[in-house]
């Protein structure tokens, strides 16, 4: 379960759901590379699962931004620490 720690309270929960920032995001990098793939996904733990299976094809992945996306990454991967 995905503690309620790193819920932010602070954004409007419209916005979140719709993936507003994560699409206007998305399209403004694809424009910038329009070679590259850019993957959206609507929870951490799908990201994370995302991220995993493209590191299978020996890529990286860089996670910046809030305490609560960082936050939550770090749960997921690292649960022991968490707790």
């Amino acid at each position: 379960m995905f503690p309620t720690d790193f819920v932010n309270r602070n954004s409007d929960p419209a916005a979140v759901h719709s993936l507003h920032a994560q699409k206007h995001y998305s399209a403004l990098w694809q424009s910038l590379d329009p070679n590259c793939h850019v993957a959206i996904a609507p929870t951490v733990e799908n990201a994370v699962r995302l991220a995993r299976d493209i590191g299978k094809q020996g890529m990286q992945t860089l996670v910046t931004g809030s305490f609560h996306l960082v936050g939550g990454v770090l749960f997921i991967l690292e649960p022991k620490i968490s707790n």
